[in-house]
């Protein structure tokens, strides 16, 4: 995992954890851990390569 990118994540991980199934902030929620995990992967693809 990317040092810097380790404190979003587990912030939308407590994040997510509050917003319980049905709960109406689950979905965004849940979109912007994805999109902190696809930063991340895209990242590590670049430094990889």
């Amino acid at each position: 995992m990317l040092p810097f990118l380790e404190i979003p994540i587990h912030l939308h991980h407590d994040a997510l954890a509050t917003c319980l199934i049905g709960h109406t902030d689950r979905p965004s929620t849940l979109v912007q851990l994805v999109a902190v995990y696809l930063a991340q992967f895209k990242k590590d693809d670049v430094e990889g390569a």
